[in-house]
């Protein structure tokens, strides 16, 4: 049973998230670290949402798919994503219900754009919709371009945990 939790319960509705990501969209504007875009998924990866900001950042098409995404992807660089996806999975199933959308992933990777060239992409995500029993149902994802600050950076994992969890 699909469940849209109040702001006190830890989710959003639709109209909250969407007012909440006007607000963080100009904060990212204020102290922005590189070009972004913003998507979200299911917990499969599966691309329900995208920015179209993604056209500016990695030059193709708004539409394109988790497949197409993933393809992209620098091959040295899949391995290390695909090990922090099973990371974070399990992450997740130990933590309690209550817990789980006090906590974002963040971990960056090589992408290739549109021209064939590779940036540096910092990747966030966080759940925004779970169910009754705690299966993550939606995520909100965002990539900023920080190819400036990383020149030759193994992809690196991080759990930060939000509302005063370590």
């Amino acid at each position: 049973m699909k469940k849209a939790i109040s702001k006190q319960n830890l989710s959003y509705t639709q109209a909250n998230l969407a007012d909440e990501l006007e607000l963080y969209k100009k904060i990212l504007q204020v102290f922005q670290i590189g070009d972004y875009y913003y998507y979200s998924t299911n917990q499969e990866g599966e691309i329900k949402f995208l920015n179209s900001d993604a056209v500016n950042v990695l030059g193709y098409n708004a539409d394109f798919d988790k497949a197409f995404f993933d393809n992209c992807i620098h091959p040295e660089d899949a391995e290390h994503i695909n090990s922090f996806k099973n990371e974070i999975d399990l992450f997740r199933k130990l933590l309690p219900f209550k817990k789980t959308m006090n906590y974002k992933v963040q971990y960056n990777f090589r992408y290739r754009k549109s021209d064939g060239e590779y940036i540096y992409l910092l990747h966030h995500e966080i759940p925004i919709e779970v169910t009754n029993e705690g299966k993550i149902l939606k995520l909100l994802n965002l990539d900023i371009d920080v190819s400036y600050l990383e020149p030759e950076n193994k992809p690196t994992l991080s759990f930060i945990g939000l509302k005063n969890e370590p």
